[in-house]
């Protein structure tokens, strides 16, 4: 995306809005700001597995925000931490294009033209990027990209407290990258990883294989249709229409990419879920459905509460540095 001192003077530090790639520290903070709550998590990257230090969550009043994210600062002693800042559904759009036959310098008028009339808001207000997919495997088929896109005037309402409160702002992403990074944790070699993330009025499923983004899918319900208990005898109906999506996207990926299905699928959820869920879904699908577990990916710090980071999933996976990504500062 663009950096504090940019959007400080019209809104370079910050040079992309899905990846920055001149992190020189393992260290990470991620931050999330939704319906007036900041998460904010603190990554050690260096140690293996990494270790997961600190996550919190708190309300801001509509008028505190730089106050309560500078003292949320303090607390946690995060000055001059890497920040990565993980925009919330609803303040960014993400498109699947076919890739644009420019060169890069015509490359941000071309796609200016392209998406103006997609979006929901002046093209004089938006900050664009974009990031490749794999080339799919059917014969004819052309490059595709996914395209991001968030308002100047959005970033601006927050950049400035940021940058005041101490951390060093030094990415902007979005959660579906963010889960990526989850899933890519979890790959073994050869083989892909789907997530399923169950939240109250949303589900995400993600697919990623060789650290690399395959496939994301949004639901407009989660756990909202999954209170019912569920059984093998009774299974709850959205339980059986969570099975069709995900084998919808799992015949997709496949279709698309001429590859294996993932050797697992994971199971999230930011509120209770009923244990019978991952053992109804396997026998539906026929793939090991397991719960995340964080301890197998993290060292968690004791004073940390594992049901905040289920409500902030996106902000958990933000921290993660992957090794041999375009992320890791050894590349």
């Amino acid at each position: 995306m663009k950096s504090y001192a940019y959007l400080k003077d019209k809104m370079q530090v910050l040079k992309s809005l899905i990846l920055t790639r001149s992190i020189v520290s393992p260290e990470i903070c991620s931050l999330s700001i939704d319906n007036n709550f900041i998460q904010i998590c603190y990554i050690n990257n260096a140690t293996t597995p990494p270790e997961l230090k600190v996550f919190d969550s708190v309300p801001y009043p509509p008028d505190a925000f730089g106050a309560t994210l500078t003292k949320l600062v303090n607390k946690h002693r995060l000055t001059d931490k890497n920040c990565h800042w993980i925009l919330p559904t609803g303040k960014y759009q993400l498109l699947l294009l076919e890739e644009l036959p420019v060169t890069d310098a015509e490359f941000q008028s071309a796609i200016r033209w392209k998406v103006k009339e997609l979006i929901k808001f002046p093209i004089e207000d938006a900050l664009i990027d974009t990031f490749k997919l794999p080339q799919a495997k059917i014969p004819g088929s052309k490059s595709t990209m996914m395209v991001a896109i968030t308002q100047l005037s959005y970033l601006n309402q927050f950049t400035h407290f940021i940058h005041q409160s101490g951390l060093k702002l030094t990415e902007v992403t979005i959660p579906e990258l963010s889960l990526k990074n989850i899933t890519s944790l979890y790959e073994e070699a050869g083989s892909s990883t789907a997530l399923i993330y169950l939240q109250d009025k949303s589900t995400s499923i993600i697919i990623s294989n060789d650290k690399t983004f395959y496939l994301t899918r949004k639901l407009d319900w989660g756990l909202d249709k999954l209170s019912v208990p569920v059984t093998q005898e009774t299974p709850n109906p959205f339980i059986d229409q969570l099975a069709l999506e995900l084998q919808r996207s799992l015949d997709y990926y496949q279709s698309q990419w001429r590859t294996f299905l993932p050797s697992r699928i994971l199971l999230a959820s930011a509120g209770l879920t009923a244990a019978e869920i991952p053992g109804y879904l396997s026998t539906r699908l026929g793939i090991q459905v397991q719960p995340l577990v964080f301890s197998e990916m993290v060292n968690v710090n004791e004073q940390v509460e594992i049901d905040k980071i289920n409500q902030g999933l996106a902000t958990f996976g933000a921290a993660l540095l992957l090794r041999g990504s375009d992320h890791d500062p050894k590349n």
